[in-house]
């Protein structure tokens, strides 16, 4: 227990060098806050959907008036972080549990490696020295710093190993089952952890049988306690992760648009990008006070990438002294204990494994370029990019060996004061390498800029739009969120991209378009924020002359405008689509990018019955084309390029709501001269007479 204090409180110095800042900042950087801020705002969505009683799954707070509803079981595949969450935040204010979540994953996880590293070696110091090494990794932390918090929590991985280990050693049913449950944690934690993590105990269990055991007699017993141990820890994982591994495996055909839509199937462009190059592991930080700025030129001349995935420094220190435990362990390997031979060869085979399980999927050497594992796991499973998550387990299996060498080095030392010398001189060089906070990371969380402070004191519940639109995941889609957490009023943004209301939310970026400000009061939004500096002179002032826009308050970085158009009772858009194609005939075309459709907001009826015609046309090959009202299938056309199709939908019904006319088009997207991916182009949408639209497309 002293040992988690003194982790725990050198965590706090470490995070926050002025303590009291716990209570107002969250870690983060100045001039990139990455995920931090949307972090933050999960937070105070989960203690206010708990507070007013709604499940997990829906959030009104965002995408409205429709909201953010979450498919395929998500919410329930990270129970751990979601559990540990709600459980401080209904003690705590969010910033402040943000920050005991993270101080939490820090020390937590250097305490789970001082418990690995102590059982192998009896060393208490070596032992803190691996939980320093684990816990405070440059990789953990700079996952801190871009707000990726599930990270931060990896205490799970070295206690599964232990268990696992000892298992090995002498089976019995205590620690098959809290290996299984240790297992379990690590997949409920994040599942690329889990992920990572089933690879490492292949290649542990590989070594085991093929080397350790060879020769010591039958293994059958230990086989069927592994097997039992895995067949239980997916018993105690199946019911949060059924919807999901069911939607991915099971329907594959029918889902996998919807799937890609929430973010399940990626691309292999992106296994690529957000994967480790070999030299991530021996660049130190960018952020390092002492050695960042020589980093920093190094990683301009190898091609920069996002700093979270290439921040995997190993440190000087930790592996020398990792490479004195092998030579050490070499030497003694007659004489030492088999169980603590196994373990210091198995760390280091799996610590290369590891490294080469992380790199991109080709890898260049000499002139010759090679395949990585990624690029073959990527066929087996597309719902994984990040690979350079498994620089977690190499990290770790270096402190296990650093604290081994370390424990071997002080064994030669005989006073107990040059133990301890030694100990505060090897971790203040470890210290120099790792530190990435000072000067202080930390984000002021704890005031609103003024024109939220406004929108808090205006009573009712009613919708803001924040101009301008970005992506839900952009940076500063999440500022827009975090200052939720002061107003309290609904947002129309932060619905994902690809979904039906995304289409029709983020058509009305045009805020000084009358048809823009019309579908604004259709959607029920009262204010408008919108941001200056991201506008040009002449653009705010056609926001100043809009008819359905009334300028309400003024504040030097923000103006907010009532929004005083009339509503209508049906608008539409043409969904996923680019730029209005020219010189395709009489009609305004536009092209899908890949399948898109015609999303319609029934505001006042309870059914609408329409007679709807459009015309397709194919690029470069022929295509099949569903068409289809939610889940039922309308019609099914072939559409061929250089030839116009034409669709007729007749009788259509719309219920009140949200209503979308998909088009799923097979997939094949070709090329245009542009450089952009296209299937169909589709014209604008004609109603049958007595039916009419009365908006049109943007």
């Amino acid at each position: 227990m002293n040992i988690f204090i003194l982790f725990f409180l050198l965590a706090w110095i470490y995070i926050f060098p002025h303590p009291s800042n716990i209570l107002t900042h969250i870690p983060g950087l100045g001039d990139w806050s990455g995920d931090t801020l949307g972090v933050l705002h999960e937070f105070w969505k989960g203690k206010s959907l708990f507070t007013l009683g709604i499940q997990p799954g829906f959030n009104p707070f965002l995408g409205s008036p429709f909201g953010v509803e979450t498919e395929f079981g998500i919410e329930k595949i990270m129970p751990f972080f979601n559990g540990l969450v709600l459980v401080l935040t209904r003690f705590f204010h969010e910033g402040v549990a943000y920050n005991l979540f993270t101080l939490l994953g820090i020390s937590f996880s250097a305490f789970a490696m001082f418990v690995l590293v102590r059982n192998v070696t009896g060393c208490a110091l070596g032992a803190i020295f691996g939980g320093v090494i684990y816990g405070f990794s440059p990789n953990l932390i700079c996952q801190a710093l871009a707000g990726h918090l599930s990270y931060t929590h990896v205490e799970w991985i070295p206690l599964y190993i232990l268990f696992l280990w000892r298992f090995l050693e002498g089976p019995s049913f205590l620690r098959a089952l809290l290996t299984s449950l240790f297992f379990s944690l690590i997949w409920l934690s994040d599942p690329y952890l889990g992920y990572f993590t089933s690879f490492f105990s292949l290649i542990f269990l590989l070594q085991r049988f093929i080397l350790f055991e060879r020769g010591k007699g039958f293994v059958l017993p230990k086989l069927c306690g592994v097997f039992g141990i895995f067949f239980t820890a997916a018993l105690i994982m199946l019911p949060f992760t059924y919807e999901t591994i069911s939607s991915i495996f099971l329907h594959v055909p029918s889902v996998s648009p919807l799937a890609q839509q929430e973010g399940l199937l990626r691309s292999f462009g992106d296994v690529s990008k957000y994967s480790a190059r070999i030299w991530d592991y021996f660049i130190p930080s960018e952020l390092n006070p002492f050695l960042g700025s020589w980093a920093q030129r190094v990683v301009h001349r190898l091609g920069g990438r996002h700093l979270s995935d290439r921040t995997l420094y190993l440190g000087a220190v930790p592996s020398l002294l990792a490479l004195y435990g092998l030579v050490a362990g070499w030497r003694q390997r007659k004489k030492c204990d088999p169980e603590k031979s196994f373990v210091i060869s198995a760390m280091t085979f799996c610590a290369v494994v590891m490294m080469i399980f992380s790199l991109s999927p080709e890898v260049g050497w000499g002139g010759w370029a090679f395949p990585a594992p990624s690029a073959l796991l990527y066929r087996f499973f597309p719902m994984f990019r990040y690979y350079s998550r498994a620089g977690f387990f190499v990290s770790l299996c270096v402190a296990v060996l650093a604290g081994f060498g370390l424990s071997e080095f002080l064994k030669k030392r005989a006073r107990k004061k040059s133990k301890i010398l030694w100990f505060i001189f090897f971790s203040g060089a470890l210290a120099c390498e790792y530190t990435l906070v000072p000067p202080v990371r930390n984000v002021d969380v704890s005031t609103a800029p003024l024109v939220y402070q406004w929108l808090e004191r205006q009573r009712g519940d009613f919708i803001v739009a924040e101009y301008p639109l970005f992506r839900s995941m952009d940076e500063r889609s999440y500022q827009y969120r975090s200052n939720q957490r002061f107003h309290g009023k609904r947002l129309m943004n932060g619905s994902p991209e690809m979904k039906p209301a995304s289409w029709l939310l983020n058509s009305n970026q045009n805020l000084w378009e009358e048809e823009v400000e019309a579908r604004l009061a259709t959607l029920g939004v009262k204010y408008a924020v919108v941001h200056k500096e991201h506008y040009r002179k002449n653009v705010y002032h056609r926001m100043m002359n809009a008819l359905g826009l009334k300028l309400v308050q003024d504040f030097p970085d923000a103006s907010i405008f009532e929004v005083m158009a009339e509503p209508k009772d049906l608008i539409w858009v043409t969904g996923n689509t680019y730029l209005p194609e020219m010189g395709l005939g009489e009609y305004s075309w536009q092209w899908f990018a890949g399948s898109g459709g015609f999303v319609f907001y029934n505001k006042s009826h309870d059914h609408l019955t329409c007679r709807l015609k459009f015309l397709l046309t194919s690029f470069e090959q022929r295509r099949q084309v569903k068409v289809r009202l939610g889940d039922h299938v309308l019609t099914e056309v072939e559409v061929e390029p250089g030839k116009v199709k034409e669709i007729v939908l007749n009788p259509l019904i719309f219920e009140k709501g949200l209503n979308t006319v998909f088009l799923d088009v097979s997939p094949g997207a070709g090329k245009r001269s542009d450089g952009r991916k296209v299937s169909v182009a589709v014209s604008e949408i004609q109603f049958d007479e007595g039916s009419r639209a009365e908006d049109h497309s943007s």
